[in-house]
């Protein structure tokens, strides 16, 4: 579904994973994201959703590509 645009905003994309309905004849779900054999809902908090979105923020910019002190990890 975002995959093809249909989500714009961020925290539409993580109500769209925490409410997801499970998909009972999905064999392919990794084992860790079943509860018996079904999948699971993420069933975050509102504040975990705000939490996840602002960590999500920090991980955008351009400084690691533009910074000399980023060039080189040796």
């Amino acid at each position: 579904m975002m995959h093809t645009g249909d989500f714009i905003e961020f925290q539409t994309v993580i109500e769209h994973y925490n409410e997801v309905i499970p998909d009972v004849n999905n064999n392919t779900l990794d084992l860790r994201l079943r509860r018996g054999n079904n999948g699971i809902q993420l069933e975050l908090s509102a504040n975990e959703r705000a939490a996840l979105e602002a960590f999500v923020k920090t991980l955008t910019g351009s400084t690691v590509y533009t910074d000399e002190r980023w060039s080189s990890p040796f």
